[in-house]
């Protein structure tokens, strides 16, 4: 069982220096700064403004978790797992 959680933890350490800080938050901050646009065009301001961006940056976080977990789920545990191909389908 320990090896299994050395390995989880080794998978989980590539996905997030390849996939989460250089490929997903950078995603995720360009959206959101295009919502922000929008929301100020529209003239939202103060607590209106922080609600909106918070519900934002939910959503879209959600709906790139999501996109994750139905590629991982699809995964056959009996083929061999290299991240950076899970990586590459990410990209």
């Amino acid at each position: 069982m320990k090896e299994k959680f050395q390995k989880i933890e080794e998978i989980f350490k590539i996905l997030d220096e390849s996939l989460i800080k250089e490929i997903i938050e950078p995603k995720i901050s360009n959206r959101i700064r295009n919502h922000y646009d929008t929301l100020i065009q529209l003239g939202l301001k103060d607590d209106e403004l922080i609600s909106a961006l918070v519900s934002v940056s939910v959503a879209e976080s959600i709906r790139l978790s999501a996109f994750i977990t139905v590629l991982l789920t699809n995964l056959d545990p009996n083929e061999p797992f290299d991240p950076r191909d899970f990586i590459h389908v990410v990209k």
